[in-house]
């Protein structure tokens, strides 16, 4: 009989645990940044592409911090992206982690706490009203 709740508990929890995208404790609320136009060098010339990112908050006591730091990690970003010059393939597969490892480090050695847990490119389908209702709120408030 226990065995028969226990299992039962679980196939009534996990459509909860399969609907989680992200583990708990990673990260708050998410910050998209202003679209960026980021050059990258060809043999025709210097071409643009645009890149859109979000900022995932720190939870806590951290996250009104973060908000006011937004606008000078958006600018800090901005440089890098411009001296770097990430090529279109550096925005796929395993070079993508490499560029959003970076990206991060930017923006904790520019608040040098921490406030930040992550950073996520948006990709082209994706827009602001996917965003839960807090980071859609910080994302307006935080430029």
């Amino acid at each position: 009989m226990k065995a028969l709740l226990a299992a039962l508990a679980l196939l009534i929890a996990a459509p909860a645990y399969a609907a989680e995208d992200e583990p708990v404790g990673y990260g708050g609320a998410k910050v998209q940044l202003q679209p960026f136009m980021s050059p990258y060098r060809t043999p025709s010339g210097v071409r643009y592409q645009v890149v859109t990112l979000r900022l995932i908050l720190d939870v806590g006591v951290n996250e009104r911090p973060a908000c006011f730091m937004v606008p000078v990690v958006h600018e800090k970003l901005m440089l890098h992206l411009y001296k770097t010059m990430p090529q279109p393939a550096d925005l796929q597969g395993q070079r993508l982690d490499v560029f959003i490892k970076e990206l991060l480090d930017i923006a904790t050695a520019t608040t040098a706490r921490g406030f930040f847990s992550g950073v996520e490119l948006v990709q082209e389908g994706d827009d602001k009203s996917k965003m839960d209702p807090k980071s859609q709120t910080l994302t307006s408030q935080c430029k």
